[in-house]
């Protein structure tokens, strides 16, 4: 499992699978994961979808990229304010076509 924190200022926490490339994401408004594999490639390639489909500013768009990273399980753990059980937390992502 690979952490990230993601923004520029205000950071969202993202876990990744590194075998299915699946990431969830932690809403801390809510206390809730939710699935977050499209908008951390988002922010990876700079991918702005109300860009046409032609348009050479769809991908690689700066301004659609947010600062990733890398982050430990414990620094993860310490920007939660708790420990992280990743088999809890990903347990109800398994019915989502059953990548984790």
């Amino acid at each position: 499992m690979k952490y990230y924190l993601v923004g520029d200022g205000f950071k969202r926490l993202f876990l990744e699978d590194e075998n299915t490339g699946r990431a969830i994401f932690y809403h801390s408004g809510d206390n809730k994961w939710y699935e977050g594999t499209f908008i951390l490639w988002k922010n990876r390639v700079g991918f702005d979808e109300s860009e046409p489909l032609d348009s050479p500013y769809r991908y690689g768009n700066g301004s659609c990229m947010e600062k990733i990273t890398d982050i430990t399980k414990s620094e993860a753990e310490q920007f939660l304010g708790k420990s992280i059980n990743i088999e809890e937390i990903v347990k109800p992502f398994d019915k989502i076509d059953g990548l984790y």
